[in-house]
């Protein structure tokens, strides 16, 4: 039969008309190519009802048929220039992407948007792979922010709608940034300990704190200025004496007095302050006379016996 046919069609010029009026009636198809399209173009319909889309991987096969639909693609796209005006109307009608380019971007849009759902930002590690399909979801990331100035405004504009870090280290400054204003309002300062962690991000926002105070000399001014104004305490020494002084203020609070014992631990935090207390006696005569001032100010007491 297929020899059979091939004839037909080899003959459809000269054949008798009655002939050809019964196999065109009978849905006869005289192009073999056409027949390869249509089934191209049938398992295309079939992803777009499954998928939303026409963005088919390279090496897609349709999983009813085993059709390299994939492969069809790209050939589309190769022969877009060259092809019926009717199949292109048709494949535009169903919202093919004819440039393959414009596929892997798409791809990964949806896994940066699957990200954002299951961690509710779009800071991604450089390195981070889709844990499903193993994508290289980090890589596609920097290459955004590599191309930002000259990528599309329309991918530009997606990706700002869905919050995107062009800038991941300024995103992490910010979070940083909310963490401490979060802890200022809780606490009244930014005597941060450094193992501090926040209870309601899990932000590590006492390391955090100490980085803020290694590059102060080369950080922007704005971001200073936004420290400075929240009370931002530079120097880490004068951060862990602050920090004890805040511990003695919450004893007295407590017991009346500024007794500390030697081996005093504050309850709530295991904070040590007895050794604290220890070391402002032994510094006695050595310390900045601003805090002694201070101290004495409260009432410290100097010499316990």
């Amino acid at each position: 039969l297929g020899q059979w046919v091939n004839n037909q069609r080899q003959a459809q010029d000269t054949m008798p008309p009655d002939r050809r009026q019964r196999l065109d009636a009978l849905g006869f198809v005289w192009d073999p190519f056409a027949v390869q399209w249509e089934e191209g173009f049938r398992s295309l319909e079939r992803y777009r009802q499954d998928k939303g889309d026409c963005r088919v991987p390279g090496d897609y096969c349709d999983p009813t048929s085993g059709y390299r639909l994939g492969s069809w693609v790209n050939n589309q796209r190769q022969a877009q220039d060259t092809m019926p005006p009717d199949r292109r109307q048709r494949l535009d009608a169903l919202g093919f992407v004819w440039d393959p380019f414009a596929v892997q971007w798409e791809e990964g849009f949806r896994f940066l948007e699957h990200y954002r759902q299951e961690n509710g930002d779009c800071r991604v590690p450089r390195d981070y792979c889709d844990p499903t399909s193993g994508y290289r979801l980090g890589s596609w990331v920097n290459h955004q922010r590599r191309d930002q100035d000259t990528m599309l405004p329309e991918r530009h504009q997606r990706l700002d709608a869905l919050g995107f870090a062009w800038d991941p280290f300024g995103a992490s400054w910010e979070e940083g940034f909310l963490s401490l204003e979060r802890y200022h309002k809780e606490n009244g300062d930014c005597l941060v300990p450094l193992t501090y962690r926040d209870p309601m991000s899990g932000f590590l926002l006492g390391q955090w704190v100490s980085v803020q105070r290694r590059p102060q000399m080369t950080m922007p001014p704005e971001r200073r200025e936004r420290l400075d104004a929240l009370g931002f305490v530079w120097d880490p020494l004068a951060a862990q004496w602050e920090i004890g002084l805040h511990f003695l203020q919450i004893f007295c609070q407590r017991e009346g007095h500024y007794r500390v014992p030697g081996t005093y631990r504050d309850p709530a935090s295991g904070y040590r302050l007895g050794s604290w207390v220890n070391h402002q006696r032994r510094d006695r005569d050595t310390m900045p006379p601003e805090r002694r001032a201070r101290l004495d100010a409260l009432g410290f007491v100097w010499k316990v016996r």
